[in-house]
């Protein structure tokens, strides 16, 4: 949806080779030892060895943080919208965003500019002779479809934008809260 959306997958990717490549490492440097852990030199190896991976830790979680930035406080819940194309049968969207429950949740994700896109993008559906800028977007909210935590089906997780140091909630004018019907 957001056409600025990191590509974690490419970011996580190299990180988790790096990891693999670590622990094959490891895993090498000990096996001169198997059968024999008390043997000179096995104490040294998996000191070495526990440090390099101390130090692996550390740069992965930095690199995590500077991708989505410092985990927003709450825990997740999926919320449901239907948009515009409901109308033609197209299913519901559905967005990820902390809170403490799923009214806090929807709070919150009506001030992420990522929703906000959504919402926009609604408006763009319309034939020209149907939009009105002054009525407010044909949006329904689904509560019976949202839920705390994340499930498997695609959605779109806005959380990075909650830990984002761009993310403000005075930077995006909220929606009004009617919109959670």
């Amino acid at each position: 949806m957001n056409p600025t959306r990191t590509d974690y997958v490419g970011q996580i990717g190299p990180w988790l080779a790096r990891y693999d490549t670590l622990t094959a490492t490891h895993a090498h440097r000990l096996s001169e030892f198997e059968g024999d852990e008390t043997r000179e030199g096995y104490g040294d190896t998996r000191f070495s060895n526990s440090l390099e991976a101390e130090g692996f830790l550390a740069q992965l979680a930095t690199h995590l943080r500077t991708l989505v930035g410092e985990p927003p406080p709450g825990t997740a819940h999926t919320l449901s919208f239907a948009g515009v194309n409901r109308h033609d049968g197209e299913g519901e969207f559905y967005f990820v965003a902390n809170g403490t429950d799923l009214r806090d949740a929807a709070r919150t994700l009506l001030t992420l500019p990522g929703f906000h896109y959504w919402i926009s993008e609604q408006a763009t559906y319309l034939p020209d002779d149907e939009r009105d800028d002054s009525a407010p977007v044909d949006v329904l909210y689904l509560p019976d479809k949202s839920h705390p935590g994340v499930t498997g089906f695609p959605h779109d997780d806005l959380r990075s934008e909650e830990a984002a140091p761009v993310f403000a909630p005075g930077n995006v004018p909220a929606l009004p809260l009617s919109i959670l019907g």
